[in-house]
């Protein structure tokens, strides 16, 4: 890991190696610049029309799921999100598969619950 810190370091000026997290520091893509996932949290916008459940108030985690479900999936790759019950996957994952290229993405949903098994699937 310090491996990582020395190379960042070199490559971010703004980047201090001794008191920097790197797991809470992201690459800004339309600057190029490694900001905290704090400071790239977007405004949140009330839409009436959303049904409840699918209400997405940003925080710095929902910032970074959808920043690393950004990456892997413009470059082909699949991504399989996976956590405790009610963390917010299902609502983070809908919000990027609305925001993309409906062209360039083709995706449906299917519901589990606690319940659900491998046979029911």
């Amino acid at each position: 890991m310090e491996s990582l810190r020395g190379e960042l370091q070199k490559k971010f000026s703004d980047f201090n190696h001794e008191k920097d997290d790197l797991y809470e520091l992201g690459l800004n893509q339309e600057t190029h610049e490694l900001r905290k996932w704090d400071e790239m949290i977007p405004d949140f916008k009330y839409d009436p029309n959303v049904e409840f459940f699918d209400i997405l108030v940003p925080t710095s985690d929902t910032v970074k799921y959808k920043t690393v479900l950004n990456i892997l999936m413009s470059n082909g790759r699949n991504a399989l999100i996976m956590g405790e019950t009610g963390v917010g996957k299902s609502v983070v994952t809908k919000d990027f598969l609305y925001h993309v290229d409906e062209e360039k993405y083709v995706y449906t949903f299917i519901n589990f619950s606690g319940k659900t098994s491998s046979k029911n699937l």
